[in-house]
């Protein structure tokens, strides 16, 4: 039987896109995520889809001062137990198996997407392998994402992308114009807001785009699938906040995001035109 993704189709219908929500999987027992396959894996990646680092972070890490452990990759995974570390392997979907995979479990879930958020485009795969005890710093992310645990617990703490107490309109505009970091900045307070899950091997959440979050790892070794796509909508709005910038260089106040929706439809249309011209660079 193909693998698929397992969650209440209610639930999923009220939250889309814009709330978590809880999904099950099978992967527990999938061979392609022991460690020994994962530095297989690691191997046939190019070096830039290997990133890795210390894992004793704190949540508000300054990206240009992440710390090295000094390993190689595969020294990274072979002693990730006793290390501190954290690693992703990123678009695994390169790989055939891993593609496979990946597609099979979110093709369980495009007729749900697409009657919410239109055509969906961009599939990618991620893997993050990390220690006990290890810290993923606050951060947002560009896409619809699933994360899948497969070992070990995890515990996320995440916001309403749409709360402007925890993430400012400005953030995310320059997100999506590449002008800031994926991490953001945290602060205590943010907890009266947050929303937690702890996910063991089998679980599985939707990650809203946007939604402001970070991540820590529990007592054992965690092995973590993450399978993400972008969809009309998704690039719609990253296209929005990008065309606003575009007016706001140019002296003018725009309205943020969805305050105006007939306005954002307009300015989405004339952004696309002038980008097709060449009066606009992407």
């Amino acid at each position: 039987m193909a693998p698929s993704l397992t969650f209440d189709k209610a639930v999923a219908k009220e939250k889309f896109p814009f709330s978590p929500f809880p999904v099950k999987h099978p992967l527990v027992d999938e061979p392609l995520f022991e460690l020994e396959n994962l530095l297989e894996l690691s191997k046939r990646l190019s070096p830039e889809s290997v990133e890795y680092n210390a894992g004793n972070l704190d949540v508000n890490q300054d990206p240009n001062k992440t710390p090295a452990t000094g390993l190689s990759v595969q020294d990274t995974i072979a002693r990730i137990r006793d290390q501190q570390s954290w690693m992703v392997l990123k678009n695994v979907e390169v790989d055939p198996d891993y593609k496979k995979l990946m597609d099979l479990l979110l093709d369980t879930f495009e007729s749900d997407a697409q009657n919410k958020v239109g055509k969906t485009s961009l599939r990618e795969s991620f893997i993050f392998i990390t220690s006990p005890k290890s810290v993923t710093p606050y951060h947002i992310d560009p896409e619809h994402n699933f994360l899948l645990q497969i070992r070990g617990d995890k515990k996320i703490h995440i916001w309403d992308p749409k709360d402007r107490n925890v993430i400012s309109e400005d953030s995310v505009e320059k997100f999506f114009v590449g002008g800031v970091h994926r991490n953001q900045e945290y602060h205590e307070k943010f907890k009266e807001s947050e929303l937690t899950f702890v996910l063991k091997p089998g679980d599985g959440l939707y990650f809203p785009v946007a939604a402001p979050h970070w991540v820590e790892n529990l007592d054992e070794v965690s092995v973590s699938f993450s399978i993400t796509f972008r969809s009309e909508w998704s690039e719609r709005n990253a296209r929005i906040y990008q065309a606003k910038h575009w007016l706001r260089n140019k002296g003018f106040k725009p309205t943020p995001v969805g305050k105006k929706p007939v306005r954002d439809n307009a300015l989405d249309l004339v952004y696309r035109v002038a980008r097709k011209l060449g009066r606009i660079t992407k």
